[in-house]
């Protein structure tokens, strides 16, 4: 699906970076088959990191040994000020997470980095969030359940073995998640933004937060302009340092965003619609005074 959205950078946030060297995790246990949960003891982590936030995670082995060359960026799922837990989810997808999941035996955490979301104190919260776009997402919804602030968290998956939308990941906010599915065509963005239009068409949410998906992202803004409401979007970008060194991560060239680093700037982003494009019409040729089809050349 193409894209019908821009991506312009929020205020920036105060950047403070803390490292936690070689963490023996409290909890690193299978959601599923294609999802890990990671607890680590982090008080200071805990304390500092807010919703949208992400960690660069680097995994040793029993002996020590580095797992994978880079670290690898993990979203804040869940940080406890007064337990010191962090929370972050990854999934099974390549050489180091495999590495992680089977030889992980201490976990190396720097951050919290990037720019997160801003969460209102009142009204009504409509999330939109898909696979690895979910801990972040959950994050945020149950930042905002304990504040008093009504959430709807939409949580979309390929069928419901792999969703995320479980205890472990999204906590308190379960009751306020809707899961929808691509095996049984529920996930569908046109059914979806019809079942949505009838919730809240009468009374709009404040604002839309979604990760995860394009798809959604470009629901997000239909249904923005709908009710004349603000989107924040947290954007997915492979990165190698997390800190704006590498300028590995730069965002796609949209307006307003060519040079962006989804680290530094991001990784949430205001999203809005684009203009229409407009079609000049072609010019008409001149008028040729004769022709004689018979001798005309095709070049």
């Amino acid at each position: 699906m193409s894209e019908h959205y821009r991506l312009k950078t929020l205020p920036a946030w105060p950047r403070h970076v803390l490292l936690d060297d070689r963490l023996a995790p409290v909890r690193h246990q299978q959601i599923n088959p294609q999802y890990r949960l990671v607890t680590l003891h982090a008080p200071e982590l805990a304390r500092a990191a807010r919703p949208g936030q992400f960690l660069m995670v680097t995994a040793w082995d029993l002996s020590s040994r580095q797992l994978t060359v880079l670290p690898r960026p993990m979203a804040v799922s869940a940080a406890d000020a007064d337990s010191g837990l962090v929370d972050f989810v990854y999934r099974i997808i390549g050489r180091g997470t495999r590495l992680m999941a089977a030889e992980a035996e201490t976990i190396s955490a720097a951050g919290p980095l990037g720019r997160g979301y801003d969460l209102p104190g009142a009204g009504h919260v409509l999330m939109l969030g898909r696979g690895v776009g979910m801990p972040s997402l959950a994050f945020a919804a149950n930042r905002l359940v304990a504040a008093g602030v009504d959430v709807c968290l939409i949580a979309s998956s390929r069928d419901a073995e792999s969703s995320l939308a479980v205890t472990e990941v999204v906590g308190n906010a379960l009751d306020s998640t809707v899961r929808v599915l691509d095996s049984d065509g529920t996930s569908d963005p046109l059914l979806l933004e019809s079942r949505l239009c009838r919730r809240f068409d009468a009374v709009p949410p404040a604002t839309i937060l979604v990760c995860g998906s394009r798809r959604l992202t470009n629901l997000a803004v239909r249904l923005s302009q709908r009710w004349n409401i603000p989107v924040q979007v947290s954007v997915e970008q492979k990165m190698a340092c997390g800190m704006g060194y590498c300028h590995g991560c730069v965002l796609d060239a949209r307006p307003d965003c060519d040079g962006d680093l989804v680290c530094l700037q991001g990784p949430v982003f205001a999203a809005s619609a684009t203009a229409p494009e407009v079609v000049q019409p072609r010019p008409n040729p001149p008028e040729a005074h004769s022709v004689d089809c018979a001798h005309a050349r095709v070049v």
